[in-house]
Parts: structure tokens; sequence; C-alpha cells
């Protein structure tokens, strides 16, 4: 597993303002965490020519549910560009295009260290949010701010969000998993492929977990592929004439 070389992680509460509980802290519902990776392309990289690289975007949108579970519901890759910081509000979209080609190397990057940046956003995010219960009941956050955990504590997190990240294949997962095929039929993409992103799985373990969404009714059986017409085609001599 090659490593990743971040210029920054950010996280970005979205929705309602209200925390949830994880680990014996309090973390955002929703979150988007952004990472900013340097576009190395296995160039060694130092202090001295850091700034020279150009910088490539992860986007992971995060939910935290009341058990406890982290789940990431979609991820965005956009190619290399100049780093130019986070931006925490805009009311300017920000245009696609301006980036560069997403390489091959970003998805086996993202599909390798996946566990990893789940871990981090989590960190970061419970690091960077502060809730306060008001009187009447809602919460008001202060976003930036730094709440102190210790290393050990850090530790601890880490480990039990990489072991979540590795899913149960219960009844919800199957459910999940049709839902993320089928959204990609919706937008054009390989179904199988986007599974193996999301998923961090090989293609081989993806088509097994369709192949069990297809048999309890979450997905539409297979297309059978067409069969050989019964019809033989009469044979030809080297000359191009037919027998009978």
């Amino acid at each position: 597993m090659k490593e990743l070389h971040t210029r920054q992680v950010a996280t970005d509460l979205v929705g309602d303002i209200e925390p949830a509980k994880y680990s014996g802290y309090q973390i955002p519902k929703q979150f988007i965490a952004t990472f900013y990776i340097i576009d190395n392309d296995n160039v060694k990289v130092t202090k001295a020519n850091a700034k020279s690289f150009y910088t490539w975007k992860v986007k992971l949108f995060i939910r935290v549910t009341e058990k406890e579970t982290v789940e990431v519901v979609k991820t965005e890759i956009y190619g290399a560009s100049v780093y130019k910081g986070h931006t925490v509000f805009t009311t300017k979209e920000d245009n696609p295009f301006s980036y560069g080609t997403v390489q091959a190397r970003h998805y086996t990057a993202l599909r390798d260290n996946r566990p990893r940046l789940v871990s981090v956003a989590v960190q970061v995010a419970l690091q960077s949010h502060k809730f306060t219960k008001k009187t009447d009941g809602t919460y008001q956050v202060t976003i930036g701010d730094n709440v102190s955990i210790d290393g050990k504590e850090l530790e601890r997190i880490n480990r039990a969000v990489t072991e979540n990240s590795y899913a149960k294949l219960d009844d919800a997962f199957y459910k999940r998993v049709a839902e993320i095929y089928k959204q990609a039929v919706l937008n054009g993409d390989r179904p199988n492929n986007v599974l193996m992103l999301e998923l961090n799985k090989e293609r081989k373990t993806v088509q097994g977990y369709t192949k069990v969404c297809r048999a309890r009714g979450y997905l539409l059986p297979a297309k059978e592929k067409g069969k050989a017409s019964p019809v033989k085609k009469p044979k030809t001599t080297t000359k191009g004439k037919t027998k009978k």
C-alpha cells in the first residue's frame, strides 16, 4: 500500500445541527470529509518539493447512525489541480471541469486506503466540531474549534472505525449494495466498478454481492446471454463454394 501525502483534511457538517454519539464523544450526524492529496505519482515527497505537485481531492459523504456505525453513502474523486485551500462556505458552484483527469492511480489509492481515510475523517470531525446544547434543547456548533482528544483515545477510535469499515453481510448491507448498483446504472456508470470503489472489494467479491441481491429480490435477475442460432450455416470450401 502506497503512502498518501495529504495537504489538508477538512470536515463540514451537513443538514441539521445535531450531534450523534460516537465512542463516548459527539460528532456530526452527517458530514463531508474532504481530503487534499499530493499528486506525486510515485515521486518521493520532501519539504523541498512538496509545493511543486498538484493536488487531487477525495470527498467522503459520511453518516453516523444511532448504533454508532459509520457509513460512507457517497464518494467523489476530483482530478489534480492547483491547491488553493479549503473553502468552508461559498455561493459559487464548484466547476468540475476546472480539474485534471482522474487517473487510474487515484482510484487504486482510494481503494487501498479507504478504511484509513474513513478513520481519519471521523477523528478530524470529532476534534473540529464542538456542540453546545442551548436552553431550548437545540444545538449550536463551533466549526473549526479544537476538541482535545489524547493520542491513546484517538488510536482506540482508529481501531474501532477501521474494524467497522468491513461490512457485516446482513440484510441491510445487501439493500445498500442494491441502492448503489441502481444509482450507478442511473448515472450511466458501470455498477460493479462503483461497488468496488465504494466497498473497497475486488470484482469477484462484488459480483457475489449482486448475485445475493438478485436472489433476495433487491435487483432484477441478470439478463440471459443470447443463445446461438439453431440454423446451421452452410460450410464453405477454400474456393468459396458451398457444400450441401
